[in-house]
């Protein structure tokens, strides 16, 4: 966690949880210390919005494409604890048929061997 990014923060020492909503820049300890940075953050919160998308005009609109990124981080994590999963279970059929197969070689032995 980061420390809070207002500079008149009466707890400096507390770790900072809350984002910027707009522009998701500075982080803040508390909703009281973001409302008191405001005045300060503000113009470079309306810049920083510019920034992040030329062809919407609101900050809100961007939240999807992180969504969606997030999203498609964890299903490609997910994809890949299931095809490892998928090859350790592949791995266990093959350790089980060359066990039944040595059983029965095992037990052809014992039967010739009477």
């Amino acid at each position: 966690m980061s420390s809070c990014s207002n500079p008149r923060c009466p707890s400096p020492s507390v770790s900072a949880s809350l984002r910027c909503s707009r522009c998701r820049g500075p982080t803040y300890c508390s909703k009281a210390c973001q409302k008191s940075d405001w005045k300060r953050h503000k113009k470079g919160c309306a810049e920083a919005k510019k920034g992040m998308s030329s062809s919407s005009s609101s900050a809100a609109s961007s939240r999807p494409s992180l969504v969606r990124q997030n999203d498609l981080e964890r299903s490609t994590k997910l994809a890949e604890r299931m095809d490892a999963r998928a090859a350790s279970q592949r791995e266990l059929d093959e350790a089980r048929r060359e066990l039944a197969e040595a059983r029965a070689a095992v037990e052809k032995l014992r039967r010739e061997a009477r």
